[in-house]
């Protein structure tokens, strides 16, 4: 029960969820995190809520990896392109790194990650990773790898694709044990940190998209109305098909554009 004395389920759905969706109160918990983005803009100071939309809002609810800071002219390898991943991509052409490389299965994924900035995108399936990467960085590595999946291949190949003294940043969410190879690791100074939302970059994100500085608004992908919740989610399960990216459910937009599309085909 949250401080305002409304129940939440005992499954909450989100990023982080795992099971079905099973009703439609499930999306208090979403009520409630757009309530505390609501509030982190109008205590700041700095500007009115008129001027982010939701969509530019909602990305917010992801982990943009707070504790990642790569270099001017590093080499920044993320496994996974993903919404968590595709964050990534975004945040980090902040800092200036001299290649943006992106590993995934999905080619649709892979083809976003080159949209938001990647400059080089491998997939996993048909390429070598750790090739690619040690062919852009004389066989040394890569300098920050973010860890954007959250199951333990992703976070083992994080770690293998990093060079000495280079840091590993895991941002994705895990449900199961991974290994942590000291084997290979022991000698080579090896950062690695852990962490997922914490707001405290918060601020700066609303500066930034207020500013137009992160270009957000492609992550949202598709638009469902709540009745169809069953629809979104299965829309967003099949991403490497449909394309999928941010799902977002909201009162009416979806229904409106369905009965225009409705009207269209009975006028055709």
């Amino acid at each position: 029960m949250d401080p305002n004395g409304v129940s939440l389920p005992r499954f909450a759905v989100g990023h982080s969820g795992r099971g079905a969706v099973v009703a439609v109160v499930a999306l208090v918990g979403w009520a409630l995190v757009a309530r505390c983005v609501h509030r982190v803009v109008v205590r700041g100071g700095s500007m009115a809520p008129s001027l982010l939309d939701g969509d530019r809002l909602v990305v917010l609810s992801r982990p943009w990896g707070d504790h990642v800071r790569p270099a001017p002219g590093d080499v920044v390898a993320i496994v996974g392109a993903g919404p968590i991943g595709l964050s990534a991509v975004i945040t980090a052409q902040l800092f200036s790194p001299a290649h943006i490389v992106v590993i995934d299965l999905a080619d649709t994924r892979l083809e976003a990650a080159k949209r938001f900035g990647a400059d080089v995108t491998v997939n996993s399936a048909r390429q070598d990773p750790l090739e690619v990467v040690r062919g852009l960085t004389d066989g040394l590595g890569a300098d920050v790898a973010i860890e954007a999946v959250g199951v333990p291949e992703t976070f083992e190949l994080a770690a293998e694709l990093i060079r000495p003294g280079g840091r590993v940043a895991n941002v994705g969410v895990h449900g199961k044990p991974a290994t942590l190879h000291l084997e290979t690791l022991w000698i080579r100074d090896v950062t690695i940190t852990t962490g997922l939302v914490d707001t405290y970059t918060t601020p700066t994100l609303i500066r930034l998209l207020a500013g137009g500085q992160l270009q957000t608004n492609s992550l949202v992908t598709q638009r469902f109305a709540l009745d169809d919740m069953a629809a979104a989610y299965d829309t967003f399960s099949r991403a490497a098909e449909t394309g999928a990216l941010k799902v977002v459910l909201s009162p009416e937009s979806a229904r409106t554009e369905r009965k225009v599309q409705e009207l269209a085909g009975a006028t055709a």
